[in-house]
């Protein structure tokens, strides 16, 4: 059976961040679809201003999906805001969602922000965000979300590059932590969430 997923990644990354993630998925179930989608504001749409409300950012991303156009129904895997929006989605519209996979996301209203973000990683947040250094960010990033420095390493070039070529602004960074803040899910949701 095909299985249809849309890809969502979080605060400030795009598709080019997803490294070799889709194609392990694809490695597990040949027959799957994939579609990576960006949050408005990141990645190929770095220059769009990242809405503010969970509505509209969900229905700009619905209004571009191509497999949307022909399916009904789908999965969606989000990490960090993706998964945030991915849960928002589910509930909004639980009809279009089979199920949610979400990886590293919190919600305001289960967590306080210093569990969400800890304390110890503010400095080099900060560091990351004033930086013009796009692989020094990047490092930075990947040390704060990744235990193994090996793969850290190897994803710094690509990492980078994408960042370089679609950077995200400040104001777009800031729209985004207003979103995030705006994301409240009535609990439960009907949708599997894995």
């Amino acid at each position: 059976m095909t299985q249809k997923w849309i890809l969502l990644r979080g605060l400030t990354r795009g598709n080019g961040h997803w490294g070799k993630f889709p194609e392990k998925m694809k490695l597990v179930n040949p027959n799957i679809v994939l579609e990576l989608m960006e949050i408005p504001g990141n990645g190929t749409w770095c220059k769009e201003a990242s809405p503010i409300s969970p509505f509209d950012v969900i229905s700009k991303i619905k209004a571009r999906s191509q497999i949307l156009k022909k399916t009904s129904q789908v999965n969606i895997c989000g990490i960090s805001l993706g998964g945030m929006i991915a849960l928002k989605w589910a509930e909004i519209f639980p009809k279009e969602i089979h199920s949610v996979a979400i990886i590293n996301s919190s919600l305001i209203q289960t967590s306080h922000f210093y569990q969400r973000l800890i304390p110890s990683c503010y400095p080099d947040i900060i560091t990351a965000l004033t930086t013009m250094n796009p692989k020094k960010r990047e490092k930075i990033i990947l040390d704060i979300t990744s235990n193994n420095p090996e793969i850290t390493q190897s994803f710094v070039d690509n990492f980078s590059k994408f960042s370089q070529k679609y950077p995200v602004s400040r104001v777009n960074f800031l729209r985004k932590l207003v979103l995030a803040n705006n994301i409240r899910i009535k609990m439960p949701i009907q949708t599997p969430v894995k």
